[in-house]
């Protein structure tokens, strides 16, 4: 699907404490009409940790973005 872009990231660290982080990004490009260059992303981070102090973080993010040339 033209203006669709998928992107998966996975980290992981086993040092002094073990840790994992997980992110998953889905953008959008409208590529004609009345909306294009309108944009929407999409992205869902989670990340575990044992490191003390550190608390476990799930996030939703929802981003709109606009593109135009200014003169």
């Amino acid at each position: 699907m033209p203006g669709l872009k998928a992107t998966a990231n996975y980290l992981r660290g086993t040092d002094v404490d073990s840790e994992w982080e997980r992110d998953l990004r889905v953008d959008y490009k409208v590529q004609s009409g009345y909306l294009k260059d309108l944009g929407i992303s999409l992205r869902h981070a989670s990340l575990r940790s044992e490191v003390a102090g550190q608390r476990d973080i799930d996030e939703v993010r929802a981003i709109l973005s606009y593109s135009f040339v200014l003169r």
